[in-house]
């Protein structure tokens, strides 16, 4: 499985997906969102990013892209790579039921219309 990582998405999580055998595609720098879903479907990818516009504000056109997001109210990036490993396989499974994966912090607002929302403290 390819994952396209989001500029702001730490090393540490680029590791833990390659060691699990994941493939990456870093996001080069100042890419826009619209040429991120674009890389992602050319490359059959799933985003990766704690950037919540990929929750709701993705184009028709590109609906069919994965995502997984990331949503707290600080970038902790050693609580997100802990969380990721611990949900690794009910998130893999979960985007072969839906195209959105949300792991939002506990007291975190998300507005979801289609998608799986995991919850962390």
């Amino acid at each position: 499985m390819k994952i396209l990582l989001d500029v702001m998405i730490s090393r540490r999580i680029e590791k833990l997906l390659k060691d699990k055998g994941f493939e990456i595609i870093r996001a080069p720098h100042f890419a826009s969102n619209d040429f991120l879903l674009k890389l992602a479907s050319e490359e059959n990818a799933t985003i990766l990013t704690a950037d919540k516009d990929f929750i709701s504000h993705v184009p028709c056109r590109y609906s069919h892209v994965k995502r997984i997001i990331f949503v707290a109210r600080k970038h902790d990036w050693k609580k997100f790579e802990k969380v990721l490993s611990q949900n690794l396989e009910k998130i893999i499974k979960g985007l072969t039921i839906e195209n959105v994966i949300v792991l939002k912090e506990k007291g975190c607002k998300v507005d979801i219309k289609h998608g799986i929302i995991i919850e962390f403290e």
